[in-house]
């Protein structure tokens, strides 16, 4: 006599341990990935509901639209020309637009002082760091002078020239900044 497990249909000791069932499935899903992928129909072009229509559907196959055969090749394709904006759209939590190589710095507010004491105390501290940013000046125009006279040819002498201008400027500024807080500073005392 059979036990009821056997006769409902269960699975035997027997059946347990056979890899069949597995491989079959997992063969299967294989199979339909790969039609699925791979089929030649799934695509647009190839049904002919892209651009070329029927000529297209021939290029791929080899033709030439005519029945006749052609050369496959690589040939440029048409693009769109690309749209100049004269108001471009900005994020407002990005900020302004900018077009420079560096954003402004923010504007520095002038502090309310109490005394004229703490403005003279104020102002010797921007004129001692004018003071120092005036001697690194200083020696940016000395390195830029020596890469004048060790350039090797004329156009790296003519690159050499034009970055010393710019040196040179940043120089007169800073001598000009010096000149105005010594100036101020002067005034404040009373002299």
């Amino acid at each position: 006599m059979t036990s009821p497990e056997t006769q409902s249909g269960a699975a035997t000791p027997e059946d347990e341990g056979s890899p069949l069932p597995a491989l079959l499935a997992g063969g299967a899903i294989i199979v339909a990935a790969a039609l699925f992928i791979f089929w030649p129909g799934g695509d647009e072009a190839a049904e002919g509901g892209g651009k070329g229509g029927d000529s297209s559907q021939s290029a791929l196959a080899g033709g030439d639209g005519k029945g006749g055969k052609r050369v496959a090749s690589v040939a440029a394709r048409s693009y769109d020309d690309p749209e100049h904006r004269s108001n471009p759209k900005i994020n407002p939590k990005i900020g302004p637009l900018v077009t420079d190589m560096a954003p402004p710095p923010p504007p520095t507010k002038e502090p309310d002082f109490k005394s004229p004491e703490e403005e003279i105390a104020y102002r010797q501290r921007q004129l001692e760091n004018a003071r120092k940013n005036l001697e690194r000046r200083k020696e940016f125009l000395e390195r830029a002078t020596r890469q004048v006279e060790q350039a090797e040819s004329a156009d790296a002498r003519a690159r050499a020239e034009e970055r010393k201008k710019v040196v040179e400027d940043n120089m007169r500024k800073a001598e000009a900044k010096v000149a105005v807080l010594e100036a101020q500073i002067l005034e404040l005392k009373g002299g």
